[in-house]
């Protein structure tokens, strides 16, 4: 990816991303890059919109330091138009039915 301040990525992440502290290391790690955007769990899997110049990074970021947890199968790049983002957020969860894997070992809240 070029370093632009303008790149934009939107991602769909399947696997172990839910209910295991994805959402706010995603959050942590978009935030220590100084991305703006979201992160949001949907019944697909995890959704994420960020933009910024360190894009390249938060994508490696993403695959390399999960949650312990969590378990990535999939990361789909999803066309994207750019937003002007003030900030990143986690944005609440929407229902429905889906293909979200979620951890047996752990307990549900």
């Amino acid at each position: 990816m070029e370093s632009s301040s303008n790149q934009s990525i939107a991602l769909l992440i399947k696997g172990i991303v839910q209910g295991v502290g994805f959402r706010p290391f995603v959050y942590r790690e978009a935030k220590r890059l100084g991305l703006k955007g979201f992160v949001a769990n949907t019944p697909e899997g995890v959704v994420i919109e960020a933009q910024g110049s360190q894009c390249s990074l938060f994508l490696e970021a993403l695959s390399e330091n999960t949650p312990i947890n969590a378990r990535i199968d999939s990361i789909e790049i999803l066309p994207s138009t750019p937003a002007h983002y003030d900030s990143f957020e986690i944005r609440r969860s929407t229902l429905g039915e889906g293909s979200v894997a979620i951890p047996l070992d752990t307990a549900l809240c």
